[in-house]
């Protein structure tokens, strides 16, 4: 069965391409585990705009096509490792436009807003990777006052690599 999306109005929405990559991090799993068993399962929650307020148990995983968006606010793959944590670089996986999709659709008293926290080119991705998706890992580490990542670690179970 496709997963899919429900957004604020009760509509469901499928999984559209986000881009050629997209990268997501985490300070919870190293990528000795990633490559093999993927990244695991995280709820079953598929409410959009409850993902995007930072709800628990949500089905998805935020992704952004870059690895820093903006460090000050926070926004951003290596933001969200951490410093000491793993940036994945996913190939090709099929997610939902968070900003797109919520914009003028989340109700408020005064009328319609959008995504509640703009600005993170967020794409919500099933919270199940496999490893056959992730291209590369790397460690986030912090170069004179910035976050950056050291270096990257090539998933030789990833086919298009191959």
């Amino acid at each position: 069965m496709e997963l899919k999306a429900r957004l604020p109005n009760g509509e469901f929405e499928a999984a559209a391409p986000l881009g050629d990559q997209q990268y997501y991090g985490t300070s919870y799993l190293h990528p000795s585990v990633a490559f093999i068993e993927g990244l695991p399962l995280k709820g079953f929650c598929v409410d959009l705009l409850r993902h995007a307020g930072k709800g628990h148990d949500s089905r998805f995983r935020g992704t952004t096509p870059f690895l820093m968006v903006n460090e000050t606010l926070g926004q951003g793959a290596m933001c969200w490792a951490e410093l000491g944590g793993w940036v994945y670089e996913l190939d090709n996986i099929p997610g939902w436009n968070v900003e797109k999709l919520l914009n003028g659709k989340v109700p408020t008293v005064s009328g319609f807003t959008g995504a509640p926290y703009p600005g993170e080119m967020e794409g919500a991705i099933d919270s199940r990777i496999p490893p056959s998706m992730i291209r590369r890992a790397g460690q986030v580490i912090k170069l004179r006052r910035f976050l950056t990542v050291s270096e990257w670690t090539i998933n030789k179970n990833c086919p298009h690599l191959a």
